[in-house]
Order: C-alpha cells, then sequence, then structure tokens
C-alpha cells in the first residue's frame, strides 16, 4: 500500500491517507511501562528518627516520592503530634533515646484503643532479626524495613499496610538490604545514584557536610570509650555511626561500625582493638571518596549532563 495518497473531488474537496507502520507492543511490554509509572498515594506520613541526618535524608527521600511529610525527632514529640494531626503512616526507629520505638508504639496504641481504624506503624531498623521482628509484632507495629531506605521497598510496604483488604493484624517484612558485590568498596555507588538522582545536589551536600563533622566527633568518642573500656559508650556511638554513614552509601564504614557494635556487645576487647583502629582510615578513605563522587555530579550537571 502507497503511504501516502491523495483523493481530490472538483467541488468536494481532498482526502489525504497517510499510513505510518508502528512496532506491535507485546501485553509483557505494556505491563512492564504500567508498572514502571505506579506512583505511591500521597498518603501522610509521620516520620520518628532522632538522628538528625538520617531524619533529613529519609525525609527528602519520602517528599520525593509525593508523600506528605512531618518529622519527629523522639518519642515524645511523635505522640504529641499524633494527638494533633491525624496521619495514615508512621515510620518509627526502633533504636532511640528514652522512649525507644517499641515503647512509643505501644503508647500510641494505647491512645487509639477506642479508635475504629488504627494508626499503621511500620518499623524502620537497621537490625531486622527474628527477635526483633517479633518485638514489633507484639508490641502492635505493622511492618518493618531496614535501613538505609529503599524507596521502592518502602512503597510496597507502605501501599500493602493500607490495604483495606489486608486482615487485621497481618504483619508486612520487607526483605534485608543487600549490598551484593560492594562488601569491599567504600560507596554503594547504586544507592548513590538514587539519592542524588531524587534530591537536589546542595541539600545533600549541606547533610554530608554535617556528616563529615560530626562523623570526626563521634570518632573521638569511640577512642575514648575505647581507651576506658566503655562498652555502652562504644555500642551507642557505633550505632550512630553505622546509621548515618548507610544513609550516605558509605557502606564500608557502616558495616566496620556496626561490627563495632556487635564486639561491643559481645565485649571483645581484642576485635575492638583492631576496629576501633581500622575506622579512622575507612572514615578518611570513604569521606575523600564521597567528595569525589559530589564533585563529579556537581560537574556533570554545570555542563547539563
Amino acid at each position: 500500500m502507497d503511504p501516502f495518497s491523495v483523493d481530490s473531488k472538483e467541488g468536494k474537496g481532498s482526502l489525504f491517507r497517510v499510513v505510518l507502520a508502528f512496532e506491535t507492543i507485546s501485553k509483557e511490554s505494556r505491563n512492564k511501562v504500567k508498572k514502571s509509572t505506579v506512583l505511591p498515594q500521597p498518603w501522610s506520613l509521620l516520620l520518628v528518627e532522632d538522628e538528625d541526618i538520617n531524619r533529613k535524608v529519609v525525609a527528602e527521600l519520602l517528599q520525593s516520592e509525593g508523600y506528605q511529610v512531618t518529622t519527629a525527632s523522639g518519642g515524645n514529640e511523635a505522640i504529641g503530634l499524633i494527638e494533633q494531626i491525624n496521619f495514615d503512616v508512621v515510620l518509627m526507629d526502633l533504636h532511640m533515646p528514652g522512649m525507644d520505638g517499641l515503647q512509643t508504639t505501644e503508647q500510641i496504641q494505647r491512645l487509639q484503643e477506642k479508635n475504629d481504624e488504627k494508626l499503621k506503624i511500620i518499623a524502620f531498623t537497621g537490625d531486622v532479626m527474628e527477635t526483633v521482628e517479633e518485638d514489633c509484632r507484639k508490641a502492635g507495629m505493622d511492618g518493618i524495613i531496614s535501613k538505609p531506605i529503599q524507596i521502592d521497598v518502602l512503597n510496597k510496604t507502605i501501599s500493602s499496610v493500607m490495604d483495606s483488604k489486608k486482615r487485621s493484624g497481618s504483619f508486612e517484612k520487607a526483605g534485608e538490604n543487600t549490598s551484593e558485590g560492594q562488601e569491599d568498596l567504600l560507596l554503594n555507588q547504586a544507592y548513590l545514584d538514587i539519592l542524588f538522582n531524587k534530591i537536589k545536589l546542595e541539600k545533600l551536600s549541606s547533610v554530608v557536610a554535617i556528616f563529615f563533622s560530626s562523623g570526626k566527633n563521634m570518632l573521638d568518642e569511640l577512642e575514648q570509650f575505647h581507651l576506658s573500656n566503655d562498652m555502652d559508650g562504644l555500642r551507642e556511638t557505633s550505632h550512630r555511626i553505622s546509621g548515618m554513614a548507610k544513609h550516605l552509601g558509605l557502606d564500608k564504614l557502616g558495616e566496620l561500625a556496626g561490627e563495632i557494635q556487635q564486639q561491643a556487645m559481645l565485649g571483645d576487647k581484642a576485635s575492638i582493638n583492631q576496629l576501633v583502629e581500622e575506622i579512622q582510615s575507612v572514615f578518611a578513605n570513604s569521606s575523600d571518596s564521597l567528595e569525589l563522587y559530589m564533585s563529579k555530579i556537581s560537574q556533570q550537571e554545570r555542563n547539563g549532563d
């Protein structure tokens, strides 16, 4: 068939025909496109996280997905906000000073005893163990996800717990975050690529600057706790370093700090000696690598790439 033809009749006008060839889209391809364009509901979400750096990074990621985000730095602040605002979901850090995530959840449950619709609460933790999961169930939580946040996992978990067809008492557990092939690398580039794609460079730069400054102070604290054999101090400080590092894609630093936390719980002084010495150099190298990565991102933005 001629791809272009004209049929003209005097006094009546002209009829133009154009035939265009398109590739047939398979059902599988249509489903793939449809799946990739599904956006989360604009749920009203309360983020409860005591660490400033973690709170800022996660809040920015959530806002980039369209969630209406309010933040709280601890359990008491969260309770006060819940008494004033109707939230759809709470993303609850478990390890917080004062009132921890489990205690805060139990308090929320008591506040809502007479409510027909209970507030959905998802645990947000770097410690996704069976015992922790069971504690979350007993406290009345609806699900658990691991740190650092994977936005696609969070979207699916929130959609699932908000599904009105779900039976009461069901519990959503997302798979643990993995860094396959990243174990010996300072940076988790796949995670950083997502982070810098969703959050503006200037916002992340200010967060990173805070981490570099506070990180050095925490390493000094770690050294002092080590010298004084203060295992509780070692455990708490290494936990803070691990969470912040992983939220900024510094996997090697995060894993090393997590290992110090574990050895402090066991009281293994010999292992701690080596790890505390190693973490100083890993922090310095991780900082240099992240600065280099950010400078490349900045150069790409200037070049319009």
